[in-house]
């Protein structure tokens, strides 16, 4: 059955504030690959992903924590040791899915949505990316050159996404 789509909430045309949740569930990860992964990254044969986010948006300011659920996921067949998905290691991913089955991982997308540095997609994917390797277990060095291919240009970058995440980064550049 195709993914569903709910969305609840209010927008203002005029300032563009808004306040909304969004419910995806089942939705299908193998034709939206272009849109997440990178050069490295291993290609999915299958999986589905839920994700719940409450958005809001005040004076051209995005803040957005979410949840998101990997379900099934199964790798194309390609070099494990050196393929990653979305900058983890892919065989890291394999092994938590053997045992739970599903990833669930919880993030924070904020930004300026008026600033032409801020890319939602970029923002989103790194957020995931960061969370998804601290829950397996993955050294945040391991994925900090895919973190940096992905849009990350520095430090003073590092430190927009928060104070957390950029002391973790600042590990890599030592």
């Amino acid at each position: 059955p195709p993914g569903q789509l709910q969305i609840t909430g209010w927008t203002h045309p005029q300032s563009r504030d808004s306040d909304l949740r969004v419910r995806l569930t089942g939705v299908d990860l193998v034709p939206l690959q272009p849109y997440f992964l990178g050069p490295r990254d291993a290609q999915l044969a299958a999986g589905r992903f839920d994700l719940t986010m409450q958005s809001r948006i005040t004076g051209q300011k995005l803040r957005a924590p979410g949840q998101l659920a990997l379900i099934g996921l199964r790798f194309a067949p390609g070099e494990a040791f050196l393929q990653t998905f979305i900058g983890v290691p892919r065989d890291a991913i394999l092994k938590f899915l053997e045992t739970n089955g599903r990833l669930e991982v919880q993030f924070v997308v904020e930004g300026p949505l008026d600033s032409p540095q801020f890319r939602l997609q970029e923002a989103m994917t790194r957020r995931i990316a960061v969370e998804l390797a601290e829950k397996l277990g993955v050294p945040i060095r391991e994925i900090g050159k895919e973190l940096i291919e992905m849009g990350v240009k520095g430090a003073e970058a590092v430190k927009k996404e928060g104070e957390a995440f950029g002391k973790a980064l600042r590990e890599v550049f030592k």
